[in-house]
């Protein structure tokens, strides 16, 4: 079939709310800025040239009163703080950014990451119980996750264990009873849907600062937001776009020895764009949560020794290696099943499984999928036991994450981010539910 291609007529440059002519003296260039849909000429500015004293009061964030009140109160106390992190860029650099500003504080917060394979993601039942074990907390402030972990925060309450949940995974029907959720997805009516969670916990830590001055730098952690932001994918607008601009100029300059020594390894020049941070740090501090565990991601932002350094950045250049291998297996496969099983004019999504499949690599294979043949695409790995780890990942105007939600009963547990990602444990091979509802939200 021959495509047949529609051109717009040019965009009219005079006569509106903006003097495009003031701004931009490149017409193209121009053009592309009035698609954006800008109101103002401050606007536009605004998004060209991002300062960080347009940025917002972090009081705005739902809870966030409530949040600052208890942490303040455990720092009085003395009271033995965790922060249980996630082990993917977000969660670790999140786990990085407050770890150091409450230690500025004089605390000393325990820092504790879930295993992705003997446990699986977020408050699970057994990273819960590990923790406790080790830490005995009177105060456990989850990062990246928390906001579907009703009932594990239930039981944590019991045990006499206050919980603030960090997180900006879409909620499901029920919020947890805890201290306060951090997360401007459970309200409606937020601005900030776009944040990740190390973008919450700057804004934590900033009405931290706010409250009780410290002579703390918090501008120059922002290599830490800048990390976490692109690598979680989510959109760059509005404040994230301000986070992200600075955040990589303190990368540039950064003096943490671990990320110096992963910018050489990884063959990254000054200047510091977002591609090199998406293609290049990013993947490298993900690799070892997606293999095996987070903890030395962690180590190497919060490490002031060079050898160290050194040993750490050369570690995640090689698991980086080795994931890009078990992700091209797996991605061959997954078309080779696809190829046989796969009926456009029948199945509105893909779902892909086989025993033995790597639950670390699944969430990228799943995209590529996505992106290759436009449809929801969800690829699980099954264990020996029978248990699946899945991720999945959509396409516009589909939203995953309510799609499952109409087959709850055949999931154990599931979760995402956004309408387009999700994380998922199933025990069912029956996924014709899934597949052939054409049903869109």
């Amino acid at each position: 079939m021959q495509s047949r291609w529609i051109i717009l007529p040019p965009e009219q440059l005079n006569g509106g709310p903006i003097s495009w002519s003031e701004i931009c003296g490149c017409e193209c260039i121009a053009r592309l800025l009035m698609r954006k849909g800008f109101g103002t000429a401050d606007e536009v500015q605004a998004f060209l040239q991002p300062r960080l004293k347009s940025l917002s009061d972090p009081f705005l964030l739902p809870n966030m009163e409530a949040t600052v009140a208890r942490i303040l109160a455990a720092l009085d106390r003395h009271e033995r703080i965790v922060l249980f992190g996630d082990y993917d860029v977000d969660g670790v650099t999140s786990l990085a950014l407050l770890a150091e500003t409450l230690r500025a504080y004089d605390a000393a917060p325990d820092l504790f990451l879930p295993l992705r394979m003997e446990e699986g993601y977020g408050l699970s039942r057994e990273s819960v119980e590990r923790c406790i074990e080790r830490y005995h907390p009177q105060l456990l402030i989850a990062l990246d996750c928390g906001t579907s972990s009703a009932a594990e925060i239930v039981g944590l309450s019991k045990r006499r264990v206050d919980v603030i949940v960090l997180d900006h995974h879409e909620p499901k029907s029920a919020l947890p009873e805890c201290v306060a959720i951090v997360n401007p997805k459970t309200d409606p009516g937020s601005p900030f849907h776009y944040l990740c969670s190390v973008g919450i916990v700057f804004k934590l830590c900033h009405a931290l600062l706010k409250t009780r001055p410290i002579d703390f730098d918090l501008k120059s952690k922002l290599d830490l937001v800048a990390l976490g932001t692109v690598a979680d994918i989510v959109p760059l607008r509005g404040e994230n776009r301000t986070l992200v601009q600075r955040g990589a100029i303190e990368i540039a300059r950064t003096s943490r020895p671990g990320l110096k020594r992963l910018i050489e390894v990884s063959g990254v020049k000054p200047p510091i764009f977002t591609d090199d941070i998406g293609y290049r740090l990013g993947p490298r501090l993900n690799a070892a949560g997606r293999l095996s565990t987070a903890e030395k991601s962690l180590r190497l932002l919060l490490t002031q020794d060079q050898t160290e350094a050194t040993e750490l950045a050369e570690f995640l250049d090689k698991q980086n290696r080795e994931r890009q291998e078990v992700e091209k297996q797996i991605f061959a496969a997954a078309e080779e099943k696809i190829a046989k099983e796969f009926d456009p004019s029948r199945d509105a999504a893909i779902v892909v499984y086989d025993r033995g499949w790597h639950p670390g690599v699944l969430g990228i294979v799943a995209s590529r999928i996505a992106h290759k043949h436009h449809r929801p695409a969800i690829v699980i790995g099954f264990d020996e036991t029978g248990i699946g780890k899945g991720s999945g990942r959509s396409i516009e105007g589909f939203n995953l994450v309510q799609a499952l939600t109409r087959c709850a009963d055949k999931i154990d547990k599931y979760g995402g981010q956004l309408a387009n990602f999700c994380r998922m444990r199933i025990c069912s091979i029956d996924f014709s539910s899934i597949t052939r509802s054409p049903s869109r939200s």
